[in-house]
């Protein structure tokens, strides 16, 4: 059995947003059958929806609890759980056509603690010169994570990767009342959509989505070769 749904939106998606606004109800949603879903639940309401979904007689490609697997562990360790996960996945994905990892913040922590703990399986050398030597690390720690998540779309036509919301800070120093989305620099270059859902104002159980990266191409406008965004900026409602 090979992969036969084509989704009309391929690669990674990041989804960020407000507590209980609907994150995960929007990544499972994605217009594939649950069995032809992975998801790396990181999310302490996660097996709710799971039990729900099972109770309906239904059941996943793939599925870890992996707040209970992270129970416990050093970073370290649960970065390694989470690489034979993957393993597993890549040996049954002619069944996976998506992965939703709900929540990806506390693996993407675990980047630059693996790589400050196996050196010599990214670099011979490195900088004896210790501002530098750490400097290098994150580079590198960023380097295999991008690695890591092109890995991902080897399994699957779609990655669907949920952060949640941080506080902003200026330097030093926390600015009130303002929030940025989790994630790193690779996941921010790599993923193909980012959408940030918001309580809808109407009252609307479905988020309204904000566009933080859009899909784009090329083609011509007024007779001319242009760049043609193909989502707004903003969706009133978001499913």
């Amino acid at each position: 059995m090979t992969n036969t749904i084509k989704h009309l939106i391929g690669g990674i998606v990041h989804v960020t947003g407000e507590p209980d606004v609907g994150k995960t109800t929007f990544a499972l949603t994605t217009g594939s059958p649950y069995e032809n879903i992975a998801f790396l639940d990181n999310d302490v309401k996660g097996s709710n929806i799971v039990d729900q979904i099972r109770s309906g007689g239904y059941e996943f490609a793939y599925y870890k609890n992996l707040t209970e697997v992270s129970k416990g562990l050093k970073p370290v360790e649960f970065h390694k759980k989470c690489l034979q996960f993957i393993k597993d996945m890549q040996a049954i994905k002619e069944k996976i056509h998506t992965i939703v990892w709900d929540n990806y913040g506390a693996f993407e922590e675990t980047f630059h603690p693996y790589v400050c703990d196996n050196m010599g399986q990214f670099k011979r050398h490195w900088s004896p010169n210790g501002k530098i030597k750490n400097a290098e690390k994150w580079k590198v720690s960023f380097t295999y994570e991008g690695q890591f998540l092109s890995d991902l779309m080897q399994i699957a036509d779609v990655v669907v990767v949920i952060t949640h919301l941080k506080n902003y800070y200026k330097g030093s120093v926390q600015v009130p009342g303002k929030q940025v989305p989790e994630g790193k620099r690779p996941l921010v270059q790599k993923a193909q959509l980012r959408f940030w859902l918001r309580h809808n104002d109407t009252g609307s159980p479905i988020p309204t989505g904000l566009l933080l990266k859009r899909i784009s191409k090329w083609g011509m406008t007024d007779g001319r070769p242009g760049v043609v965004n193909v989502f707004p900026r903003r969706i009133p409602t978001c499913d």
